[in-house]
């Protein structure tokens, strides 16, 4: 419908309008001052329409061009107006003379000479952008409901926070950045095994108790465990850059293979060095266990210690707590340490076992025996003495983290 400019719209004073195209556009919410509203002008429009006394009239372009009061008032003026406007104050000119020479309203004129008079200032003030659609109490709510579950996307937290909310609904472009403004940043989860509510306190206590061990007491101890390693072994970055339509190619994807290569392997190591290794064959039961100590365990602790004492630690796999395992224990005088279940994270080994991983699949391993060859070129190579007397030595930092984290799983 075309707009007749001949009849005044009777309009509420902060509605304000704008006409283009033939078309009739609502314009923006505007204070009202002076019953008058408040004129944000638009360039490309036909005709500008603003209102007076609850009545929208018009002015086309051309009439509100000199009208500087219209034209200019929400446009920042620069320092050389207001410096103009100072210097033209200080000649003693009126308001009026001073608005008509810089090119802008009166009000911006008084404006600047009231801010140089209080502030002693000629810079813009920063804006202070659109008001926020959530309140900080709503915001709060928003925390709560991500902190009860962690799990939930941004799209599912927008549908419970629009629940709550009695201002206008958010987006989950929205829910994210106000999160981020919290601290909540979304990430991967880390894997890590499950810690029961007891074995929780077991690992909790069995720290306290070692947490005020020396250097020298570790440093006595054997640690040992056994680790899988496999021909596809995928460790390290698995990032790809590609572009768009390039996610199949070969070398943009991660081969899979069902029932890879694997070779299962025990080793151990202390502060001194590290020992000897074992390939297992098969699955590892009480007997072999047996033999892997007798065969390798006694012969590392006579290179790593000669004929002093130490103390030997093992998890608690089921095959290393066997009545027949303990008994030989008993029968060859070796004192073991008790060792809380699920806690990878408090035995140094674990980190000469991820080194070796990412060692043998830089070198890509084919067959079950090239495997085996890595793998025991990457035992003896893998770390120094020095090395691996750090990584005992962070045993009390280790125990340290199972406390302050209440018995859960760390970040070793």
């Amino acid at each position: 419908m075309l707009f007749n400019p001949l009849i005044p719209l009777s309009l509420p004073n902060e509605v304000a309008l704008f006409y283009q195209n033939n078309h009739l556009f609502r314009c923006q919410q505007l204070t009202r001052s002076e019953q008058k509203c408040q004129l944000r002008c638009f360039s490309s429009a036909d005709v500008i329409i603003y209102g007076v006394d609850h009545q929208i009239w018009y002015k086309t372009l051309e009439q509100a061009g000199t009208n500087h009061s219209i034209v200019n008032m929400v446009k920042n003026l620069t320092k050389e107006q207001r410096h103009l406007i100072l210097y033209l104050h200080g000649k003693g000119e009126s308001q009026r003379n001073i608005a008509k020479e810089v090119g802008c309203g009166k009000t911006g004129v008084l404006t600047t000479i009231r801010r140089w008079e209080q502030e002693q200032s000629l810079e813009s003030r920063k804006g202070q952008g659109r008001k926020k659609k959530s309140t900080p109490r709503e915001v709060r709510t928003l925390v709560r409901l991500s902190l009860e579950n962690r799990r939930l996307t941004s799209v599912e937290l927008a549908a419970e926070w629009n629940k709550t909310k009695v201002g206008p609904t958010v987006t989950p472009s929205t829910v994210r950045r106000r999160l981020l403004e919290n601290g909540l940043r979304g990430c991967k989860a880390r894997r890590k095994p499950k810690v029961t509510e007891k074995q929780r306190l077991t690992r909790l206590k069995w720290a306290k108790d070692h947490q005020h061990w020396t250097s020298d007491q570790w440093a006595m101890v054997i640690f040992s465990d056994e680790s899988t390693f496999t021909c596809q072994n995928h460790a390290g970055n698995n990032f790809v850059r590609r572009r768009p339509g390039e996610e199949f190619k070969p070398d943009c994807i991660l081969p899979t293979i069902k029932h890879p290569t694997s070779v299962m392997v025990w080793g151990c190591m202390s502060a001194a060095g590290v020992g000897r290794l074992h390939v297992c064959e098969g699955m590892m039961n009480g007997a072999k266990y047996i033999d892997v100590l007798e065969k390798k365990l006694i012969p590392s602790a006579r290179d790593l210690f000669g004929d002093n004492h130490f103390i030997f630690q093992d998890d608690n796999a089921p095959c290393h707590r066997a009545i027949k395992v303990r008994r030989w224990y008993e029968q060859h005088n070796i004192t073991r340490i008790s060792w809380p279940a699920q806690s990878p994270d408090l035995n140094p080994i674990e980190n000469l076992w991820q080194r070796m991983g990412v060692l043998i699949s830089k070198d890509k391993p084919t067959t079950k025996r090239g495997l085996i060859e890595k793998i025991i070129a990457a035992w003896n190579h893998v770390v120094t003495t020095d090395e691996l007397k750090r990584l005992v030595d962070s045993m009390p930092r280790r125990c340290a983290a199972v406390i302050a984290n209440r018995g859960y799983p760390t970040k070793y």
